[in-house]
């Protein structure tokens, strides 16, 4: 199978009341643990030895930018 070079994205509307998120994403070898609280968008992301680092993010863009770099790593 071949996978396209796009990776795509698609966030959904958050309402005021969402302003503490979480949600857990694992691809191949990756797992990030996201949360939103505010206006902080936190990652921590622990890899296949069980090292842990985290990185927050004032924006979704930011975090976007850095899901697809680290999606295309693994790729």
């Amino acid at each position: 199978m071949k996978c396209s070079d796009t990776i795509s994205i698609e966030w959904l509307p958050l309402s005021l009341f969402d302003a503490h998120s979480q949600f857990v994403l694992i691809f191949r070898n990756v797992c990030l643990d996201v949360g939103i609280c505010g206006d902080t968008l936190r990652v921590t992301q622990t890899n296949i030895d069980g090292l842990r680092s985290s990185v927050e993010f004032g924006s979704e863009i930011e975090l976007e930018i850095f899901l697809k770099l680290t999606i295309r790593r693994e790729l």
